[in-house]
């Protein structure tokens, strides 16, 4: 005769009777695209650039500019009005009235010079570079093959220097606060 009412959850459980939870990392752990990283519950974990600063095949500073070009990327594809994923929510970036010719200190027209600068850079390296650098960072794609990732850190330290995130003189890492980093650059205020 089958009992009644609710089945019984599955798992381990205390000798109370009780089903005994995993933690947090536990559950983590268990996540295919963060099995194997030394810290599964590391934020970075929720993207191919960042699983591979923690798998320390890229450093700390290529994650940092990475994050920025997806940003510029992000506020890019704001400004063309282009559509939107559902996980992103359905707006879209209206300026506060531009003209049919925008202005230089309009917040749309900055958006999108700041990131085509970007790829500028990119570009000086090869359509390659930027076909890579891309294919991580936005798409958030895996590189097809381990000679790729070289040319991945050629472009992603490209866009540090670009950024302002390494001392040119010396190649180390500036220390900057991560509001720093975040935030977007003022454009330069006029000579009186």
């Amino acid at each position: 005769m089958a009992r009644r009412g609710r089945k019984r959850k599955t798992g381990q459980r205390y000798p109370s009777g009780d089903l005994r939870r995993e933690s947090p990392r536990e559950r983590a752990a268990q996540l295919p695209h963060r099995r194997g990283l030394p810290d599964p519950l590391d934020h970075r974990a929720e993207s191919e650039l960042g699983r591979m600063v923690l798998r320390r095949e890229l450093e700390p500073l290529h994650g940092l500019a990475g994050e920025q070009y997806a940003r510029d990327f992000r506020g890019y594809r704001l400004t063309i009005n282009g559509p939107q994923s559902l996980s992103h929510g359905q707006g879209r970036f209206l300026c506060d009235g531009c003209p049919e010719q925008p202005r230089p200190h309009c917040t749309c027209e900055r958006l999108k010079i700041k990131y085509l600068d970007a790829q500028r850079i990119l570009l000086g390296f090869g359509s390659v570079v930027l076909a890579i650098v891309h294919r991580v960072v936005i798409n958030d794609w895996r590189v097809s093959t381990p000679s790729q990732v070289p040319i991945l850190r050629m472009g992603l330290i490209a866009l540090a220097d670009h950024y302002g995130l390494t001392n040119r003189q010396t190649g180390t890492i500036r220390k900057m606060s991560s509001s720093q980093v975040m935030t977007p650059s003022s454009p330069p205020e006029p000579a009186v």
